[in-house]
């Protein structure tokens, strides 16, 4: 990718003068220690998703737990975990920060019946029939379910019958209890599937050419597009999406550089890091590279992701709580550094700042439609900018 021309990116120096560097810290917690063979053994916390999951029994080790009002489970990292419903099994998978439907199935993907159908139950047995707040299984279904038998997701038809059968215990809990289409239900485990990994990435590639790159992947169209800086020729290079994040298990994309000819094709480590293979056939130029996510809160109710312009360029990345407060970061590419993001949202209105008041944002934020965009301001530096961007619901 080296000795090309620059691509248009700006470029100026982040005029933050008092930020500062933020080192973002991973979900899970608890202490750690390890085994014999040197593996981690610390227990950590995750989520299961078809929206946050209330009432599924895991099982780990021979031991059986309920998922909590979060979704939220623990485990221990490489250790095989089980999610049922009585009777009903829903599939083993290793333990990791979050599970979703498409990882219970081998090779799994959204346009599976069998990932479809586990997805229209769990949508069935919602409380209040609203995923929106989440998804709560009450504790007398939980109960009725050691009796159920729905054994085969992957025929739509023999799954429909086997969810007759049990309508009767369904609605003595649920007032209205509706089983959604194939359609609904796969329009919100897609959904569910871009935003758990929307949000901006930093990282490095390296082969015969090297530098730092930053990628924004999209909460409503799952493109991820970005910039890269070569170390040799020392330019910038826009990453623009050619292959949306697949809505599978691997989530494979690719991206690439109109003006260097090169091309970056990854996929999903885990749901906060990525990986792949970057090549320049023009320059018989290649590589590897990988990232991680930057910014990220485990109790964030939205998540909004965006670029800026100006007197600087790079991506950013911020959460909103329960309370609409905003916690979050921003990444200049140039610098290659983090900044902190924070403030709130009242009504549609987000104001927030950059760390060490250096720096103001100014803007307007939809959670209904996942909307974003604004300005932001730095006075004392004289330089301003613009930013848009988009987000989603993560519970």
């Amino acid at each position: 990718m080296n000795h090309k021309n620059n691509a248009g990116f700006v470029t100026g120096k982040l005029a933050l003068a008092a930020a500062v560097s933020l080192v973002i810290a991973g979900c899970g917690g608890g202490g750690s220690s390890s085994s014999p063979s040197g593996g981690d053994t610390s227990t950590q916390s995750g989520q299961f998703k078809d929206s946050n999951v209330q009432g599924l029994t895991y099982t780990i080790d021979g031991e059986s737990r309920t998922t909590a009002a979060d979704g939220s489970f623990e485990y221990v990292s490489g250790d095989a975990i089980t999610f049922s419903l009585g009777n009903v099994e829903l599939g083993t998978v290793s333990g990791d920060e979050i599970i979703t439907l498409v990882q219970l199935i081998d090779d799994g993907a959204t346009d599976q019946n069998a990932v479809i159908n586990r997805a229209r139950l769990l949508q069935y047995l919602d409380a209040n029939q609203d995923t929106a707040d989440g998804i709560r299984i009450p504790a007398a279904l939980r109960d009725a379910a050691a009796d159920w038998a729905i054994s085969d997701f992957s025929d739509s038809a023999a799954f429909e019958a086997d969810v007759a059968a049990i309508e009767d215990d369904v609605e003595a809990e649920i007032t209205g209890a509706t089983l959604p289409t194939a359609g609904q239900a796969r329009d919100h485990i897609e959904q569910t599937q871009r935003c758990v990994r929307a949000g901006a990435y930093r990282g490095s590639y390296r082969g015969s050419d090297a530098g730092p790159f930053g990628l924004l992947v999209s909460a409503r169209t799952g493109d991820a597009t970005g910039v890269a800086m070569s170390e040799i020729s020392e330019d910038f290079f826009s990453l623009d999406a050619t292959q949306s994040v697949a809505l599978d298990t691997e989530g494979a994309f690719v991206s690439g550089s109109a003006s260097s000819g090169a091309s970056f094709r990854g996929a999903f480590d885990s749901v906060n890091a990525l990986s792949g293979s970057w090549e320049n056939p023009s320059t018989a130029d290649s590589g590897s590279f990988s990232g991680r996510r930057v910014g990220g809160d485990a109790d964030a109710k939205f998540r909004f992701t965006g670029s800026f312009s100006g007197g600087d360029g790079g991506l950013f990345a911020f959460d909103v709580n329960g309370s609409n407060d905003v916690t979050g970061v921003a990444y200049s590419v140039s610098e290659d550094e983090l900044y902190d993001i924070s403030g709130s949202v009242a009504g549609s209105t987000l104001t927030a700042s950059f760390s060490g008041n250096a720096g103001s944002i100014n803007g307007t934020l939809d959670l209904d439609s996942g909307s974003l965009s604004g300005s932001w301001d730095n006075s004392d530096e004289g330089v301003s900018g613009t930013f848009s961007g988009d987000g989603c619901a993560l519970n």
